[in-house]
Formats: C-alpha cells, structure tokens, sequence
C-alpha cells in the first residue's frame, strides 16, 4: 500500500474509536469496538482482495501463518480505534475546568468571544468569565445596547447548567460550561479580544447592511443567508417555510461557498499574479472568510478540502477524494472530537458530501442513467444530487426531528440549479459594496429575480406542507440503513464496471 492508504486507514479507525467513545465512558467496551473494527476490516479486505494470487499465496500459508506486514497493519489499525477512544475521553476531561456559581443571582463580568447572534429582542453570544468567575457560558441579554465581539461586559443575571444531556453536550462542543441570563448588562471596555477577528466580524456586519441598502429586506436577509450563512434577519414565517421545504441547508454555509469565493479570487488574482504565486492570497483568504463566518463545521470541511485541492493543483498532484474527505474529519476531529456526535452540521455535511460522491453515481450506474443531458436548469443531475443526498442524510434527520418533506426532492430539483449564479453574484455584491455603492447596487438588481423565484418556490413548498411523521429509529437501525447502502454501492458499481468489462 502507497502512503497514502496507510493514513485512510489509520484515520478512519481513529475516527471509528471517537465515535464509539461518544457513546460510553466504559473503558471495558472498546474491546466491543476492536471487534467491529475487525469485523468491518475482515469485510472490506474481502470486498477488496489482494491483487494478484502470488499476494493471496503470501498472505496465508497452509499452515495458518500470516504475513507478518498485514499482521502488523491489523495491529496498528486496533491501536488507532483504542487512540481515537482514548483521545475522545483525555479531550472531553480537559473541557471541565471552571468556577461559576450557579442557580443564584450574581454580578458576571466577561469579554464576548463569538459573532453574537441577533435576533428581534435579544442578543446571545459566547462569554469568556473573568474576575470571580472562570470558563465559558452561552449568554443571552437585550437587543440593545448593541453589543459585539470584544466588548468587556458586566452582566447581573442568574447561570444555569443545561438540564438536558444531549444540549449539555451541545455546548461542551462549544467548551461552554452552562447559560446565563441576564437581567441587565451594562458595557465597561471594548477591544478585550483579537483585533483580527473583530475586524473580519466587522466585514461581515458591513456586508449585510450593503445587502439590506440594495436589496428589499426579506431578499437581503436570505442573500446574507445564502453568502454568509446569517439567519437572525429571518422572519418566523420564513423559517418555518425553510424547514417545511427541505431547504434549509440553502442558508447554511457549504462547499458551494467555497467554491464560488476561490473561483472567484482566481478570477480576481490573475490580474495581478500568476496562479503559482496565487495560491497563499487564495488559502489566506478562504481562512478569514471561515473566521468571518463563524468557522461552522459544514464550511470547515469545505475549506480544508478545498485547500487541499488547492495544493494538489499547486504541486502537480492528483486530487483524491476520498483522503481529502478523511483527513478533513480527522483534523476537525484532532480539534475537537465531540463534533463526530453532536455536531449535527458536521454530520449533515459529511453525510451528504458522500452521498452525492458515491451514492449519486451507484444510482446513475444501477438505473442506467444517461449523463449526456442534464436538462433545462440541469434538472437531471440535480435531481440525482437532491435524492442521493437526501437519502444519505435521512437517517440523521429523522432522528434529530423525528420528519422528513418528500417534497424537499422536488423544491431542492426546482432551486439548486439557480443557486451558483445567486451565489456569484452575491459574493460579488459583496465585495463591490465596500468599493461603491452603485456598483453593489447593479449586482444588486441582477440577482433579485433569482432570490424572488428561489424565495417563491420555498414559499409555495412551505405551504404546501407535505412533510409527515417518521418513526423515529434509533443508532442500530441507523447503521443497518447505512450498511444497506453501501452494500448497495458495492453492488452497484460492481455489476456497472463488470459488464462495461
């Protein structure tokens, strides 16, 4: 095996480790997770068999000894589920140091250390504690005075730890110990934090007012959703037609983002350098764009991706796919392992990607499919890119809320194939205002006939509502329909390249 191979293997069983770890603190049970491991590595090593009979001849011989190299590789493959175990647990030990006196009435003081999220009467963000008080808590205070990152606050409410367990560990994703509401606030000090993300936060406020100036306020609001994946502008009403549609991964930030912005800042760095030389401003500013975003799993792993896509090009390298992905999840992982579970962006993002990656083409190849046509809009393969990505995230929507839109297929088919277009013209919309208004303004006018028909079909879908129950499974049945599909895939992509043989 090349390198390369080596680490998918090694990273994919320390991922299988800290999921298995999400779910018992039971050192005892990793043996349990060792046997899978060997059950699912004894499975692929038969659905991938060596390559030539003289390596069959060598890996066992008449007398049950093995090959000594794939001996050790079996070995080093348990280590890696037992690390990524281990790691999981030493990680979320570390999270637990903080002194905050809870369920009474108290004085906090804190520096605010994350985008605060606006909505109509409130205000909620991340508060770093200092003073008599240390750790993080998730603070919710009054829409005004205007409050943003970096400013020192002095907050007379009463903290809180979460009562529920799945939302405890929601915000030990996040490192933060418990809620605090506040009964009044009042700000004492400004730029407490880095003066680099205040900036790019403030970038971001700059192009969401840019919005609302050239566009009417519902449309700006779901562009500053689309671009910036910034939803506190969304009426009720809207949401609501968001999730009984389908669409509401539209206003969450993804792998389109990031590949509208770098073919754009190609487009927009080969007036001034060569693409060799191009390659750091482009990695640099997928970075900050990131930061500037709240730095949400779905648009991490599109970033590393895409870096590493960047660096292929770059280095004359092939691009593959299914490394890439790997080490995405395993460096988001090696930042924080509780991603893997209660990260549902996270989950919705991997799911999906692979989906489209292996599941889209195994449907392609099974119903013989013609690739030749996509159709008016490229509703063909958008069709196919909606259903294999649904099917491979259904699981985990079904669980977290317990529905599921069949007709999300449909509003998905009639919108995706407008969304790089809405997507490039906002991003350019963007980046114009802050060099003039009328330019903005210009793109402005081009891309609103896209987001009224995008906001139409949401809206009539909405409407429609024809989402119904699903019986809620829980993590066994979840496996067996992942383990059906790629069985599926397997068998699919078989029987197509056996009789293209």
């Amino acid at each position: 095996m090349k390198i390369y191979d080596y680490f998918f293997w090694i990273a994919a069983f320390f991922l299988l480790g800290a999921l298995f770890a999400s779910f018992t603190k039971s050192f005892a049970l990793v043996v349990s997770g060792v046997l899978a491991a060997s059950l699912v590595f004894s499975v692929l090593s038969f659905i991938y068999p060596v390559r030539s009979r003289e390596g069959a001849r060598r890996a066992s011989t008449s007398d049950g000894v093995y090959d000594k190299k794939k001996l050790f590789a079996f070995a080093f493959l348990i280590f890696s589920v037992i690390a990524g175990f281990s790691y999981y647990h030493f990680y979320s030990a570390a999270q637990g140091g903080y002194e905050i006196t809870f369920d009474k009435r108290a004085i906090f003081d804190g520096v605010v250390v994350s985008d605060p999220d606006r909505g109509g009467d409130y205000q909620k963000f991340i508060l770093r504690l200092e003073g008599g008080h240390s750790g993080r808590v998730l603070a919710a205070i009054g829409r005004f005075p205007t409050v943003r990152y970096g400013d020192r606050l002095k907050i007379d409410g009463v903290a809180r730890k979460p009562s529920d367990d799945s939302y405890a560990a929601y915000l030990l994703k996040i490192s933060v110990s418990g809620t605090l509401n506040a009964a009044g606030f009042e700000i004492t000090a400004k730029d407490q934090a880095s003066k680099m993300r205040r900036a790019l936060f403030g970038m971001k406020e700059k192009a969401e007012d840019n919005f609302r100036a050239i566009l009417p306020s519902e449309a700006a609001a779901f562009l500053s959703g689309i671009v910036l994946g910034e939803r506190a502008e969304f009426s009720e009403k809207f949401k609501e037609n968001l999730n009984l549609s389908g669409t509401t991964h539209l206003v969450a930030l993804s792998g389109y983002n990031i590949t509208i912005l770098a073919d754009l800042l190609a487009v927009a760095f080969a007036f001034f350098v060569s693409r060799a030389y191009a390659f750091w401003p482009s990695v640099l500013t997928i970075v900050l764009f990131v930061v500037m975003t709240g730095a949400e799993a779905s648009v991490v792993r599109a970033a590393i991706m895409g870096i590493v896509a960047l660096l292929a090009l770059r280095t004359e390298r092939i691009y593959d796919f299914r490394n890439a992905v790997t080490f995405a999840a395993f460096l988001m992982a090696i930042f924080n392992p509780l991603i893997l579970r209660f990260d549902l962006g996270f989950q919705l993002s991997f799911a999906a990607l692979l989906g489209i990656v292996y599941l889209g083409p195994a449907i392609k190849n099974f119903f013989r499919l013609s690739a030749r046509s996509g159709g008016l809009m490229n509703w063909k393969e958008n069709a196919l890119t909606t259903v294999s990505a649904q099917l491979a995230v259904l699981p985990i929507l079904v669980v977290n809320f317990g529905t599921f839109s069949p007709l999300s297929f449909l509003a998905n088919v009639l919108i995706l194939g407008m969304m790089p277009a809405t997507m490039m013209l906002g991003f350019a919309a963007a980046l114009a205002g802050f060099a003039s208004y009328h330019v903005s303004l210009f793109f402005g006018w081009i891309v609103y006939p896209l987001l009224w028909y995008e906001m139409t079909v949401i809206s009539v879908f909405g409407n429609v509502n024809g989402r119904f129950m699903l019986p809620v499974f829980g993590f066994s049945v979840g496996v067996v329909y992942y383990l059906l599909l790629f069985g599926f895939i397997i068998y699919s992509n078989r029987k197509f390249y056996g009789r293209k043989n």
